[in-house]
């Protein structure tokens, strides 16, 4: 338990640039915090890009299921493939990443 939570904040700082607070029972996410350097020259770095909050966009592989009545699953096909209804008729039940 103590593994899958430390891989979580692993997760968490390299993909969303996030730490985690558990002083005092906070809990609270807040996003890591950034620094300027300051060179032997007295000039200053600029601070780094904000981190996107979007989550990482999931593409469905070939074959895989993108759609249909129902689906609740990713919908977006991994290049060069297009989302399409499987079988006879164009079912509305299932699509297919080809």
């Amino acid at each position: 338990m103590v593994l899958l939570f430390a891989s979580f904040l692993s997760l968490l700082t390299t993909v969303y640039g996030l730490t985690l607070s558990l002083q005092q029972g906070n809990g609270a996410v807040s996003p890591a915090p950034t620094s300027t350097a300051t060179s032997s020259t007295g000039s200053t770095s600029a601070a780094a890009p904000p981190v996107s909050s979007a989550p990482p966009a999931v593409t469905v592989p070939h074959w895989g299921q993108c759609g249909g009545i129902g689906w609740t699953g990713p919908t977006v096909c991994a290049a060069p493939y297009t989302c399409v209804p499987c079988g006879t008729g164009g079912s509305v039940y299932y699509w297919n990443c080809l």
